[in-house]
């Protein structure tokens, strides 16, 4: 494909991502979804997780005390490429964001969203950990994407490659690390 044909594909891409985002965006007027979409997109949060992370360990058993690290290195090291990503790609957040999730100045921009990497991250260790909670993980998981997009903090696009960094980051954690290799 040419370099005109790229332009083009990413440019229809892009407007694409724009429109189905803002069909998903929960309206200002529908105050109570925003709120329960506010809570849930809270759920994803660095300092949430750490804290959840700290408890488990400490109060877990050696398998949960695995999971913990295991999930701990895939978060950080998912965290640290996406921010790479977001300054490399420098793509603005859509209008509209929510000020009740993060200040622009903290975090101007928006793809990939670090929140859906975070959770995508965190579903794929807990799956690996604990296979019957692999349904509840994946629904948290795409609960908290989706609560960034109806909040109008990300577009789509952001959330897809966000959940897809972070379940492939934690997948490579589990393939190379093999730290799952004594449960």
């Amino acid at each position: 494909m040419s370099q005109a044909g790229m332009a083009a594909f990413w440019r229809a891409a892009g407007a694409l991502d724009r429109r189905l985002s803002q069909r998903a965006r929960i309206p200002e007027r529908q105050r109570l979804l925003r709120l329960a979409a506010l809570f849930i997109a809270h759920l994803g949060d660095s300092p949430l997780w750490a804290a959840a992370s700290a408890i488990a360990y400490w109060r877990g058993d050696a398998r949960l005390r695995v999971t913990v690290i295991l999930m701990a290195a895939a978060v950080l090291t998912t965290m640290a490429t996406a921010q790479a990503v977001k300054v490399l790609a420098r793509r603005p957040r859509p209008g509209g964001y929510s000020p009740g999730l993060y200040s622009r100045r903290m975090d101007k921009y928006s793809f990939p969203s670090g929140h859906a990497a975070r959770v995508g991250a965190i579903a794929v260790a807990i799956s690996a950990a604990y296979p019957h909670l692999t349904p509840a993980a994946w629904v948290y998981a795409f609960a908290v994407a989706s609560a960034r997009v109806a909040l109008g903090a990300h577009y789509l696009g952001d959330v897809a490659f966000g959940l897809l960094l972070g379940s492939a980051v934690g997948a490579l954690y589990l393939i190379g690390g093999g730290l799952f290799s004594p449960l």
